[in-house]
């Protein structure tokens, strides 16, 4: 007489049958977390920027709007906040205008350049970019240097100012005559006096104008730290000043702590960022 045949499924398949429906759950599971990220995810941060609109947080709101780029009227949404935001011009206030990449994502468009209001006189106000918009040296050449001279100077008055505003814009754009002392610890010579549109701060304004050293610390963008921005673990870039350091051939910076550096960096350093500043007529930043 035959023995019964055994029919229990081995061990080995019971264990193999096992892990077959442990990947498809985890399969199902991952497909059900991309279509709540695809879908519910942007609906959440939406609303969120609704009700921060209400509250007035608009900071916020546009930082979100912001992100989510494309969904919905999202871009819509933000041209009533800026000009909102941009009706209230007081010092230590922030400001949009004009455009300039940043998230390094070419492909969803420039972001809106957030500026920082730091003084306002009459029907006039400064700005100065609140983020570091890039990453360049003050010149190429290592040799004694001055704003009029600089690379960084031809710079932000044809590329970046081409690149960061459209014609009217640009006409809105005041332009100024551009100062720049001599370095009076070091004793070198800050160079003659220009007529710019776009530049970037001296020892004296950096110092004016900001109230600390932590007020003073500028984050980096995502393009800056592209474009190779010494960036802290803050997120935080040091950047340029137009006076001397302590040699010709040097530039001071504000360190990436928000402390100013008289000593400064040689002209032609990598990792330095561009805080741009402009003065603007009221009238054309409010709607």
């Amino acid at each position: 007489m035959k023995e019964k045949e055994n029919t229990k499924p081995k061990p080995e398949k019971r264990r193999l049958s096992t892990w077959i429906k442990i990947l498809i759950a985890l399969v199902v599971l991952n497909s059900l977390a991309l279509l709540f990220n695809f879908f519910a995810v942007p609906e959440i941060k939406y609303q969120k920027a609704l009700k921060l609109v209400d509250e007035r947080q608009y900071a916020s709101a546009i930082e979100i709007f912001t992100e989510l780029g494309t969904y919905k009227d999202s871009a819509a949404q933000l041209i009533p906040i800026y000009d909102i935001v941009n009706s209230y011009i007081q010092v230590g206030s922030k400001v949009y205008f004009g455009t300039y990449e940043q998230d390094n994502n070419t492909t969803n468009g420039k972001e809106k350049i957030e500026w920082k209001v730091l003084a306002v006189e009459k029907d006039k106000a400064l700005l100065i970019s609140a983020k570091n918009l890039d990453c360049l040296p003050y010149s190429l050449e290592d040799k004694a240097m001055t704003w009029e001279k600089s690379m960084l100077r031809s710079w932000l008055n044809a590329e970046f100012l081409n690149a960061a505003f459209n014609q009217e814009e640009q006409e809105a754009i005041l332009p100024t005559e551009v100062r720049t002392r001599n370095n009076l610890q070091y004793r070198t010579v800050g160079g003659e006096a220009v007529k710019d549109k776009i530049f970037i701060l001296s020892i004296d304004e950096a110092d004016q104008y900001f109230k600390s050293d932590r007020d003073r610390a500028a984050k980096n963008t995502p393009y800056a730290v592209e474009k190779k921005a010494f960036d802290s673990p803050e997120g935080n870039g040091w950047w340029w000043l137009r006076t001397p350091g302590i040699e010709e051939n040097m530039a001071s910076n504000v360190n990436y702590s928000g402390t100013i550096d008289e000593y400064g960096n040689y002209v032609y350093s990598f990792g330095g960022c561009v805080r741009p500043a402009l003065w603007i007529s009221q009238k054309d930043l409010r709607p």
